[in-house]
């Protein structure tokens, strides 16, 4: 969904994946790399990506989405 550029649709699946996985790192890094993409609650964003990141190991869709929450930040 995100990739066909529905981030508001992506960031529904990801919390809902997330609030019945809470374990798993790709739950976590959909619902962080959605939310970075929305520009929403970037602190929650943030700490998704980083729980994913130390339970998987560093992605290319982490490196994104600390991407997108610079860009956000940046204005």
């Amino acid at each position: 969904q995100l990739r066909d550029g529905d981030a508001r649709q992506a960031a529904l699946t990801a919390r809902e994946a997330y609030r019945v996985q809470r374990a798993s790192p790709v739950a976590a890094q959909a619902l962080g790399l959605s939310l970075a993409a929305l520009g929403q609650s970037p602190a929650n964003a943030r700490a998704l990506l980083e729980k994913a990141r130390l339970i998987m190991g560093d992605s290319p869709l982490l490196a994104e989405g600390r991407r997108l929450l610079a860009m956000n930040r940046q204005g």
